[in-house]
């Protein structure tokens, strides 16, 4: 789990966790480094909200992109 700013990142794994450290660390910053997506968190974070996928198409490229390369 990782803390950003008023939402927390959570990614659930199984094996080394140095990797998994890395790859949590990277999309968190990709999220940040994202403004119009960061906007996009920090409104469902404000209206108590859910996202999912579909809501935020780009988040499924940047998972695919860090997690499952």
């Amino acid at each position: 789990m990782k803390p950003v700013e008023s939402c927390s990142v959570c990614y659930v794994f199984k094996g080394q966790s140095y990797p998994a450290k890395q790859k949590l660390t990277n999309f968190v910053g990709s999220i940040k480094n994202n403004s119009m997506l960061w906007q996009s968190f920090e409104r469902f974070n404000e209206t108590s909200q859910f996202a999912e996928l579909k809501d935020l198409p780009q988040i499924e490229i940047l998972i695919k992109e860090i997690f499952l390369r």
